[in-house]
């Protein structure tokens, strides 16, 4: 779809590598039914528009009712194809609701905006309540990109973003919102947290998860032959499934309650890294010993649960956002080796930074693991 698929409300089902000498942090594959195949399949039949459903939203934004009263909000890359019919299925359903939502919600004004292909214009309409709205348009430098200079300006005005950018673009699209000090809340794909611009933010607790996830988007495209979808029976949209998630910055101060520990550590029970001190390998979070002092690796879903007056991060086991963690170093050769000679894949070399663990004699390198620690023992 080119530039449109750029602007408009749509989800490009995984994404890229990093940019030509960014350091890598995991498996940044957004799946598709679960297997990388049906990625690949998706991308060969260029099957690429998915929506939010109105019940995703729905379920989300109950949990932010006291963020917007007064306030500007700001869907940016979301079409509004008929402001007449709120429930037309052309609308972005972000538009749907905070149509209906707008006065219950206190709302100053909603803008959306969007690409038309070929117009050089950036496309938008202003809502400000009681059945007013307006259409614009304005000449683009950028051809009505979502970061181009009449985006940004609508960007500086507003005082919360709400949207889902599509994932091809979405570090870039985030990075663009946090350089301008804007709240958001931003449906991401599952494996956001390793990204080198997400991470951090959640480590210093400047943004969180949601309250809920999202497993189905729907598509205006016919069901497509090679893709795992189904026909929702309600509505007749075709719907897949794919692991997604809220990324917000907003009520941060409503911190899930602390995680209830009831295991205990026990030599053999749990592995150790090999090139960190101090550290065991928890598969789950609830597997967490309530009386370890060091080092403990979890996977990224631990954010879902993260209480910041519970554990500390220290990083993530993975390239550069794991050089600041105390203790770890770096592969050596013999671990590399071990690790290739086990039949191990992947362009690991010694010095590469990545946390690995021997199971059974046996060298592995794990998906990105979060670096945290139980506060209790940080001063002891």
């Amino acid at each position: 779809m080119g530039l449109l698929m750029k602007n408009m409300n749509s989800t490009i089902l995984g994404c890229g590598k990093e940019n030509a000498g960014d350091m890598p942090t995991g498996d940044e594959l957004n799946y598709v039914s679960g297997t990388k195949a049906a990625l690949r399949t998706a991308r060969k039949v260029k099957f690429d528009e998915f929506y939010t459903p109105l019940y995703s939203i729905e379920a989300e934004l109950a949990h932010y009712k006291d963020c917007f009263k007064d306030k500007v909000v700001y869907c940016n890359t979301d079409y509004v194809c008929n402001a007449n019919n709120v429930h037309d299925n052309r609308n972005s359903a972000f538009f749907t609701y905070f149509y209906e939502q707008f006065e219950r919600l206190g709302l100053k004004a909603l803008i959306c905006t969007w690409l038309e292909e070929g117009s050089n214009k950036l496309h938008g309409l202003r809502y400000t309540g009681n059945g007013n709205s307006e259409y614009f348009s304005f000449p683009d430098s950028s051809g009505g990109a979502y970061d181009g200079p009449v985006a940004e300006k609508f960007l500086d005005a507003c005082d919360i973003v709400v949207t889902n950018p599509p994932f091809s673009v979405f570090k870039d699209f985030f990075k663009f919102v946090v350089a301008h000090n804007k709240p958001y809340l931003l449906v991401a794909p599952g494996t956001c947290p390793t990204y080198k611009d997400v991470f951090p933010e959640l480590m210093n607790d400047r943004c969180r998860f949601g309250y809920t996830s999202l497993s189905k988007f729907f598509t205006t495209r016919d069901k497509p032959e090679h893709i795992k979808a189904t026909v929702d029976s309600k509505t007749g949209r075709v719907m897949i499934s794919s692991n997604s998630m809220w990324l917000t910055s907003l009520n941060l101060n409503k911190r899930p309650d602390p995680i209830m520990l009831w295991n205990t550590y026990e030599d053999g029970k749990f592995l150790h890294y090999y090139n960190l001190e101090n550290s065991i390998n928890c598969p789950s979070f609830n597997d967490i010993p309530k009386d370890w002092p060091g080092m403990i690796g979890v996977n990224v879903s631990f954010f879902a649960s993260y209480n910041p007056e519970q554990f500390k991060v220290w990083g993530l086991g993975v390239g550069n956002l794991m050089l600041g963690i105390p203790g770890i170093k770096r592969l050596d050769k013999k671990f590399v080796d071990d690790y290739k000679a086990a039949g191990g894949r992947g362009a690991y070399t010694e010095n590469f930074p990545i946390l690995g663990y021997y199971e059974d004699g046996i060298a592995k390198i794990p998906f990105a693991r979060v670096i945290i620690q139980n506060r209790k023992f940080l001063d002891t």
